[in-house]
């Protein structure tokens, strides 16, 4: 849970408090009118205060390293770039990728379009490049060609007409062969995704003007 959660919590905290106080002052001077309820309710804003500041530190399973997606009902094993430093690794330096293997990238957040995107810096092989939105809904497809003795500033910067929130990098041709279409669902586990996710408070927001693979 992010640090904006947790400042969310202790101002919970507060209210709860202030009407832990106000349901004792009643019950003091109006005893006979509250006493069948107002011990009920301190209780119950009590269990609630509990379980709310104990959400505050709950942290989700550590991920999997590889996490199998079924995509047109075919599986494949996909590697898990959850922060910065994954997200912007990709599958550079990879002089392979399995035809049922690849990476699912994943942010906290929607990522803003324009001024996010992929590139292929110290890519060996060409990648097929999917955007996702925050459902898991496919929004554009891309077939990221080799760009070989080109500066890494001058790559082309491959992007989603919409904000995204998830993208997958296939090995090249795989989405022609799936026939992936905008629109199509592909089925993610979302909620824990997010809650493996890197929270933007915790890293450099610089990064993120471009994300490279």
């Amino acid at each position: 849970m992010s640090s904006n959660d947790c400042q969310g919590i202790s101002a919970q905290a507060r209210v709860i408090a202030s009407g832990l106080q106000f349901a004792r002052v009643m019950y003091r001077g109006h005893a006979p009118f509250f006493r069948g309820w107002a011990p009920s309710a301190v209780v119950i804003a009590f269990l609630f205060l509990v379980v709310s500041l104990a959400s505050c530190g709950t942290v989700l399973p550590t991920p999997p390293d590889v996490l199998t997606i079924t995509i047109n009902q075919n599986v494949f094993s996909h590697e898990l770039a959850l922060d910065d430093i994954s997200r912007r690794t990709g599958l550079s330096g990879r002089a392979h990728i399995d035809p049922y293997g690849g990476m699912l990238f994943v942010f906290d957040q929607p990522q803003s379009v324009p001024g996010n995107g992929f590139y292929m810096r110290g890519c060996l092989v060409p990648i097929d490049l999917i955007f996702l939105d925050p459902d898991g809904r496919i929004i554009a497809i891309h077939q990221m060609d080799l760009e070989p003795d080109v500066p890494d500033n001058q790559l082309r910067i491959y992007q989603s007409p919409w904000p995204y929130q998830y993208a997958i990098e296939l090995a090249a041709g795989m989405a022609d062969q799936l026939q992936l279409q905008p629109n199509q669902l592909i089925k993610l586990p979302i909620a824990a995704l997010k809650g493996w996710a890197r929270c933007p408070d915790e890293i450099d927001i610089l990064p993120y003007l471009t994300t490279s693979v």
